[in-house]
């Protein structure tokens, strides 16, 4: 009777306190996922930004080297050691934008794939989905350097086999997960 009902309140209880902490986990799943997207879209935004200033100081130093059309009017000019120090500069930024943009987005896809959390978990090749459409594929990995999928791209098959949106993930996993 009583001690029945006693251990269904205190079962009840344990099971609200567990549905509570899910949901704070999620919320802070989300915020971090939020906080990515932040990073990814400034990441982005500094690797175009150095990606033009490189192409500006090499077309300063193609002009610099008679490269140019309009330098070779003018007679070729010998680019100075500071127009050297300044693209090798530029070089490095973007090179370092370029790797910070890929750790973002690594950092993002492992957080895409964490649906307990905190227990982070990845596609062995590098495809980071929602349900079965590509969001993205990670810089550095085979599907990145494939360069086959496209973001919007829908994931059909995985090694001859027809997926659904709740199996596309489970195949792409792999062994090492």
């Amino acid at each position: 009777g009583q001690r029945s009902k006693d251990v269904a309140a205190a079962t009840m209880a344990r099971m609200e306190e567990d549905l509570a902490g899910g949901r704070e986990r999620e919320e802070r799943r989300e915020a971090k996922i939020a906080e990515l997207e932040a990073q990814v879209y400034e990441a982005e935004r500094v690797s175009e930004s150095e990606q033009r200033q490189r192409v500006h100081a090499q077309e300063q130093v193609r002009a610099l080297t008679g490269e140019s059309h309009g330098a070779l009017e003018r007679g070729a000019v010998q680019p100075s050691r500071m127009a050297e120090a300044a693209l090798e500069m530029l070089n490095r930024c973007a090179d370092n934008a370029e790797k910070a943009t890929a750790k973002v987005y690594a950092d993002a896809a492992m957080l895409a794939g964490d649906s307990n959390g905190g227990t982070q978990q990845r596609t062995a090749v590098g495809i980071v989905l929602s349900d079965k459409i590509v969001d993205m594929t990670v810089p550095g990995s085979p599907a990145h350097a494939l360069g086959v999928l496209q973001k919007g791209d829908e994931v059909l098959m995985v090694d001859g086999h027809k997926v659904s949106a709740a199996t596309a993930m489970v195949m792409l996993r792999g062994d090492d997960a």
